[in-house]
């Protein structure tokens, strides 16, 4: 089944079929599509997570853009600030979506980057006290630790991030 609707995603989720896969067609500049599937674990990663199920975090699937924030609040203000430098021009196209917490913006990141959703994070600045949390949203963005470990200690080498 094709659908261009979230509501219609979720419906097939929440029927509990556990052969239910989502699969993302992206078409690039050059008229060539790209195909990506969340496998059936992933979704089920997602839909077990309440925050998460009942967040419009699908959606991302039919825009061009995902921003991942930690709250609903954080969304409307980086939204309202898009908006209020750049106008509706070039960013009705944005999803803003919350997860819940940093600690759940890899679970979100992998989801959507497992379809190709070209998705971004932006995270409260004391993100970077925990290390563990911050190299998971990393990696989760295909950055290799090694090379941002030691720019993250020289961060929080004696400094407590509040």
């Amino acid at each position: 089944i094709s659908s261009h609707s979230g509501d219609f995603i979720k419906g097939l989720l929440d029927s509990g079929n556990s052969q239910t896969k989502i699969v993302h067609i992206n078409r690039d500049f050059s008229d060539v599509n790209h195909v990506s599937l969340l496998a059936n674990q992933e979704i089920a990663d997602i839909w077990k997570d309440p925050i998460l199920h009942f967040s419009n975090i699908l959606d991302g699937l039919f825009h061009s853009k995902v921003v991942i924030c930690e709250s609903d609040s954080d969304c409307r203000f980086y939204q309202a600030l898009l908006n209020a430098c750049y106008g509706d021009d070039g960013v009705s196209d944005i999803l803003f979506v919350h997860c819940g917490g940093k600690q759940r913006l890899k679970v979100v990141v992998d989801a959507l980057r497992s379809l190709d959703v070209k998705t971004m994070a932006v995270a409260d600045i004391d993100v970077l006290n925990d290390e563990n949390v911050f190299r998971q949203i990393a990696e989760s963005f295909g950055i290799v630790w090694d090379h941002v470990e030691g720019k993250w200690k020289n961060i929080n080498n004696d400094t407590m991030i509040i």
